[in-house]
Formats: structure tokens, C-alpha cells, sequence
């Protein structure tokens, strides 16, 4: 009996944990293309956008297997199998992490902008600091780069 209610409290404390984690990250989706759509020129720090705290963050490129995402992260994150990163090209998955938990993460659509990081994919909060630029003909593209 007590295995059982120790199972169902273990299970309800990662169920929550999880919906904590993408509230988190919708909230900060919402900031983060707001500030985005402010346009080319606008730099911003991602500590800024994130009310919560966090030691680093991870932009994981499209196509990135969950294997690959936990060896960039350095430990193995449940969430990894559970995202879209590694079936679509029009994705970039943000990940805050605090330790070796995740905090938040946000499946960022590159329409919204695009995460250009330069072959560089984790950063510290200090680090975290982006600038908007437009590109192309025509239509033109957010990217979102960052900025030393």
C-alpha cells in the first residue's frame, strides 16, 4: 500500500513539474516574439524575457535526436523524446536549465524568428544576449543572433 501511494505522489510531482516547465516556456514564447517583432536593431538579454531561474541555455538545432539533445545537455531530460526538434526544420528547441534540471523550454517556430547562433548552441545567462537583424529580398526574415 505504501509503495502505491508513494508511486502515485512520485507520478503526480513529475506530472506537475512537467506542466510547470511548459508554462513556463509559453509564457516566455510570448515575451520572446514580442521582443522579436519590435524588429531589426532590437538587443535583448534572455534573462530578461525568463521569470525564472536558470544556469544555462541550449539552442538545439533541427533534426537533433533526444540521444543527441541529452548529450549537449549532459544528462538525460525525459522532455527530449517528447518534442517536435527532431521531425521538423522550422523549429529551434530552447532549453533553460538550472543544474541538471530543465526549468523551461520553448519549441520557437522560425517564422517567428530565426535563431541563428553561429554553430554556437549553449549559453550562460550572461552570455544570453541576442540582437534582431533583417534579411533577405522581399519578404524578409527575422534573425535572431547573438551578440558578444
Amino acid at each position: 500500500m505504501l509503495k502505491r501511494i508513494s508511486l502515485l505522489f512520485f507520478i503526480s510531482c513529475a506530472f506537475v513539474l512537467t506542466a510547470a516547465c511548459r508554462d513556463r516556456g509559453a509564457e516566455l514564447e510570448k515575451k520572446l516574439i514580442k521582443t522579436v517583432k519590435q524588429g531589426s536593431g532590437t538587443v535583448f538579454h534572455m534573462r530578461d524575457l525568463t521569470p525564472f531561474e536558470w544556469d544555462r541555455m541550449y539552442v538545439i538545432q533541427p533534426y537533433t535526436s533526444p540521444e543527441a539533445t541529452n548529450r549537449k545537455l549532459g544528462f538525460e531530460w525525459a522532455g527530449a523524446k517528447s518534442r517536435n526538434i527532431g521531425m521538423f526544420d522550422t523549429i529551434r528547441l530552447l532549453v533553460f536549465v538550472k543544474g541538471k534540471d530543465v526549468v523551461a523550454d520553448v519549441e520557437y517556430k522560425v517564422w517567428d524568428g530565426f535563431f541563428d547562433d553561429g554553430g554556437r548552441h549553449e549559453y550562460s545567462v550572461e552570455e544570453a544576449r541576442f540582437i534582431v537583424e533583417e534579411e533577405g529580398e522581399g519578404e524578409k526574415v527575422l534573425m535572431i543572433r547573438w551578440l558578444p
